[in-house]
């Protein structure tokens, strides 16, 4: 059982920046609740200082810079279900969110939370990777970022030093000719953790040539990663029947050894089929749109 023996409520993120020095390494931040509460619960977490960052306005944005997307750790499930920047192209952004619990768990969770946790089968995370996103990392010492690829140090673990917080995660702007498709198989329609969610960016030619290509998959590994070996297949080819065959092929057999002796395996390795075709096929009559 929890046992909370102190609470910050910062109003600013210079005020989040004073808390967390003078909690030190006891503080862990809070924002809609919906991954830290159940932890605390279950023992997952053992801490007895809380900073709730659900008040500071300064983390909870959606907007456009320099040809740049901006999203801030703050920002809900909902607001970005809601934005009009996520539609078209980049439909499969809005798709992932969608995907996130109930309408009541969306209203509540952030994406700032729904990254620090760390779960491989995190619906949101997918396609931000294949969206080669970066996040902007604060401290008391300035600014950090990375690739969010890089963020993840397996399940649970993400890069974060003492004092340091998510500020916000930042992607190039899809333009002409690119499309990010999105599709999940939960075991039932609503309120499922993923087995498997995937995502694919794609970049046509007017020949339908491949000419650049991110594939991010959730629940098959340690943390959501992207799936090099299937996108040399793609990159530099005409999209053909054959060539999305072989690509479904290579995906089975790179899922097969990351899981082998793994229960579930003959399972995934077949679905992931399914999943990656539904994906590449929302890219691509996107990218053509």
């Amino acid at each position: 059982m929890y046992n909370i023996e102190k609470t910050y409520n910062p109003k600013s993120i210079n005020s989040l920046l004073e808390a967390m020095e003078e909690s030190g390494t006891e503080g862990k931040i809070i924002a809609g609740g919906t991954d830290v509460v159940v932890k605390l619960i279950d023992g997952a977490i053992n801490t007895k200082v809380l900073i709730d960052v659900s008040a500071i306005k300064e983390m909870q944005f959606i907007r456009e810079v320099e040809g740049k997307i901006q999203i801030g750790a703050g920002t809900t499930f909902s607001e970005i279900e809601d934005h009009n920047l996520f539609e078209g192209r980049i439909k499969g952004l809005k798709e992932g969110a969608m995907e996130v619990g109930s309408p009541q768990i969306r209203n509540a969770g952030t994406i700032g939370g729904n990254i620090c946790n760390a779960s491989p089968a995190a619906d949101i995370v997918p396609p931000l990777l294949a969206l080669n996103a970066k996040v902007v990392l604060q401290s008391k010492e300035g600014l950090r970022k990375m690739n969010l690829e890089d963020f993840f140090m397996g399940k649970g673990k993400v890069d974060l030093a003492v004092g340091e917080f998510l500020y916000y995660v930042e992607f190039e702007q899809i333009n002409h000719a690119q499309g990010l498709g999105f599709e999940k198989l939960g075991p039932r329609k609503a309120l499922a953790i993923s087995k498997i969610c995937t995502a694919v960016f794609i970049e046509l030619d007017q020949d339908l040539i491949v000419q650049d290509i991110r594939i991010a998959n959730g629940s098959l590994g340690p943390n959501s990663l992207r799936e090099r070996e299937v996108e040399k297949i793609l990159k530099g080819e005409k999209l053909t029947a054959e060539l999305k065959e072989k690509a479904q092929r290579a995906f089975k057999d790179v899922i097969n050894h990351r899981l082998k002796g793994r229960s579930g395996v003959a399972f995934k390795e077949e679905a992931i089929r399914g999943v990656f075709n539904s994906a590449l096929e929302k890219s691509i009559k996107r990218a053509l749109i």
